[in-house]
């Protein structure tokens, strides 16, 4: 049984910690994958503030070329409004993608609390099964030990019955011996 219940913990540990490395590598992938789309938004980000700038730049040449008129002047500015609320529109989307993934990170942070948790507890079920299993294990020799007593008492006795008839002398001389162990 004492075998039975070792490869019993050892398949149990075995499990978590099977369940540890997958949920890590879980974590890991989740978090690599994460960072990656950051890094991708990023880029987009940063290629399309270029592109704004771009624009930017562009549309203060054409106002020194078209100063002219009116009417292009106006368009020039549009087009700089719109360009500066669609960068704000995806500084806004970034930022709350950024507070996302910051949610996220901190929902894995928490669940790898939980299991460094449950891995502690298991542990230290593991812990007082030992124990007990220990504990068990003394009570059997004292048993054991007691039994190999009383069976060398109830062997002395068999010898001393086969020894003597039972006559009335005899009888009284066994009760003697017996009541002198």
């Amino acid at each position: 049984q004492s075998s039975h219940l070792d490869a019993a913990l050892k398949d149990c540990t075995r499990q978590v910690r099977l369940v540890r490395e997958d949920q890590e590598q879980k974590r890991q992938e989740l978090l690599h994958k994460k960072n990656k789309e950051v890094d991708k938004i990023r880029a987009e980000y940063e290629a399309k503030l270029a592109d704004v700038g771009r624009q930017l730049l562009e549309a203060g040449a054409e106002n020194k070329v078209m100063a002219m008129t009116l009417q292009e002047h106006a368009r020039t500015i549009g087009e700089v409004t719109d360009a500066k609320s669609r960068a704000e529109a995806e500084i806004k989307l970034l930022q709350h993608r950024m507070e996302s993934v910051e949610k996220e990170k901190g929902a894995l942070k928490y669940e790898v609390h939980v299991l460094n948790k449950q891995i502690q507890i298991r542990n230290e079920e593991r812990d007082y099964s030992k124990r007990d299993i220990e504990a068990l294990n003394r009570q059997h020799a004292e048993d054991t030990k007691v039994m190999n007593k009383l069976e060398a008492e109830c062997q002395k006795l068999r010898i001393l019955v086969r020894r003597k008839l039972p006559g009335p002398n005899a009888l009284a001389q066994m009760k003697m011996e017996v009541e002198s162990l």
